[in-house]
């Protein structure tokens, strides 16, 4: 987890100086927001929201830094597809792993009047020695089980990025 955590952290900082705001969502969340039991959440990739108007911005830094789209065609190609997909995953040496996401959730589900209200609702965050903002627990366990439905039997994280939220203090109402 550290050795993700400090690769992507030139690129956190990076952002953080070009004005960009990350919001982290799941196990990177966890991770900024201190959470005593995070130790034991692997994180394998930081999962990274931009707004969309910065979603361009953030993509071609990275890129410039040294990240590769993991996918397949060349990054030119890549960045023509960031309005219609949920992110895009980046790689960089062994460890580099960052998700730059337009959005928390996947389709159908996404919604730019819901998003605006996650950012609203977040709070500071520390990751990689950048100022990120996380999520409220409520909304980290809105995302904990939206990823989770994608494939559930694939990894349990979101069961434990649930539980973790629920203990922050779910406002159950919201919710």
């Amino acid at each position: 987890s550290q050795m993700t955590i400090g690769t992507a952290g030139p690129a956190l900082a990076a952002c953080r100086d070009a004005a960009i705001a990350l919001l982290a969502i799941k196990g990177a969340a966890r991770a900024a927001r201190r959470d005593p039991a995070a130790r034991g959440r692997v994180v394998n990739d930081i999962d990274l929201v931009v707004r969309p108007a910065d979603l361009e911005r953030a993509f071609d830094l990275l890129v410039a830094t040294g990240w590769t789209p993991a996918g397949s065609g060349s990054p030119a190609y890549q960045r023509t597809l960031l309005a219609h997909g949920a992110g895009t995953n980046f790689v960089l040496g062994r460890f580099g792993n960052v998700d730059l996401h337009r959005t928390p959730f996947h389709a159908p589900h996404d919604s730019n009047g819901d998003d605006a209200a996650i950012w609203q609702r977040a709070a500071p965050g520390l990751l990689g020695y950048a100022e990120v903002l996380v999520p409220s627990p409520t909304d980290s366990a809105v995302i904990a089980i939206a990823h989770g439905a994608l494939d559930a039997h694939k990894s349990s994280d979101w069961l434990v990025d649930l539980v973790a939220a629920i203990d922050d203090g779910v406002d159950w109402d919201l919710f």
